[in-house]
């Protein structure tokens, strides 16, 4: 879905860590037609943060709220802040913030002006570039979907319902697969009446109910069962994930070495899933399964921003960290495996046994040293 804020993001030339942002002339050809120019690393944070941090984020509440406390901020944990009893959402801006100020060398530089135009210039290039995230990923998932709806396990299109490539019709409860992914897990597709007013719209979908597709085979958890089981884990959110994140050719099973183009994780060093992509993965898919033809943030039948926000309530309370760690983990041997398996050693591997006795020298070091 194309974005008119889209062009905004042209001006700007590729950084690296720690260098300003700078707008520059755009070079020509000799001819004197543009030179296509690489993407300056603000644009490129921005649309790693609307993928895997807040995929709705008004940037100039994150900017406002980290010049607000610049001095408080320079200092402060997460922890601290969380102690201090702020929301959510600020907790959110906090980590924006300093991953912004990290990663991008005089951040707090770029957006502090006497000039009040050059603040909005880098806040409306910062929205340009969460909505080009946002916009290429809908439109390539558009294509891809089809092609998994099309093969095993999945079969949505057949003879009697073929999926149309060109036009989403096809798709949503009007088909008998796809509408089984999509039915609200407390509604049973198997009524008849449950996909006449499924399609019909005489069934109002409540705005949190979340569909099938959020378990692992459709699969939810009986009354009394734990909730967590299968949770965020069907093989249709893997491999969007995989497409956003590694590369395309990764949903198949092919190595990823061979990809022509550096992925998504790779150009801001994202080495571990979040919670906040996998949010972002779940609304696109949905959308992608569904027959609406384009986007909305929010209108009364696909409210995709509370759906948003909905998933990150979950993942983000602190009673249920540890399943989250749990869940992320999992996904991190399916989409970074080389990264996942650096983290520890096997327990009897040779660098195990070695850490552990280094650990042992340390200790008996420290003993004598004491004992002196």
């Amino acid at each position: 879905m194309p974005d008119s804020n889209t062009s905004a993001v042209e001006d700007y030339q590729l950084g690296t860590t720690g260098q300003k942002c700078t707008h520059e002339p755009e070079p020509l050809t000799a001819s004197g037609q543009s030179k296509q120019q690489k993407q300056d690393l603000f644009i490129i944070e921005a649309r790693h943060v609307g993928c895997a941090m807040d995929a709705f984020l008004n940037p100039g509440m994150v900017f406002n709220f980290g010049l607000e406390n610049m001095v408080a901020l320079a200092s402060t944990t997460l922890g601290d802040l969380e102690i201090e009893g702020i929301t959510d959402e600020q907790i959110r801006w906090f980590r924006i913030y300093k991953r912004l100020c990290a990663r991008i060398g005089h951040f707090e530089a770029c957006i502090i002006d006497v000039e009040a135009h050059t603040f909005c210039e880098h806040e409306k290039l910062f929205k340009a570039g969460l909505s080009a995230a946002r916009s290429e990923d809908i439109v390539s998932l558009k294509v891809v979907v089809v092609n998994w709806l099309s093969t095993p396990p999945c079969k949505a299109s057949t003879a009697a319902y073929p999926l149309a490539r060109n036009s989403k019709t096809t798709q949503g409860f009007n088909n008998p697969v796809i509408g089984d992914l999509l039915c609200p897990r407390d509604l049973k597709w198997s009524d008849s009446a449950v996909q006449q007013g499924l399609r019909d719209g005489t069934i109002d979908i409540q705005l949190l109910q979340w569909p099938n597709f959020i378990y692992e085979d459709c699969t939810v958890p009986s009354e009394g069962e734990d909730m967590w089981v299968g949770f965020l884990q069907h093989h249709l959110l893997v491999k969007t994930l995989k497409h956003i994140y590694t590369s395309p050719s990764s949903v198949d099973g092919v190595d990823g070495n061979r990809a022509t183009r550096s992925s998504k994780a790779a150009l801001v060093g994202m080495t571990g899933m979040s919670v906040g992509a996998i949010a972002d993965a779940v609304v696109k898919l949905h959308h992608s399964l569904s027959s609406h033809s384009t986007f909305q943030k929010n209108d009364r039948t696909s409210n995709n921003q509370l759906f948003y926000y909905g998933l990150l309530e979950v993942l983000e309370v602190v009673e249920s960290q540890e399943q989250v760690r749990e869940l992320l983990q999992w996904y991190d041997r399916r989409l970074f495996p080389g990264q996942e398996s650096t983290k520890e050693p096997a327990p009897n591997s040779a660098l195990a046994r070695m850490r552990t006795q280094m650990g042992i020298t340390r200790n008996a070091a420290a003993v004598n040293v004491s004992a002196e």
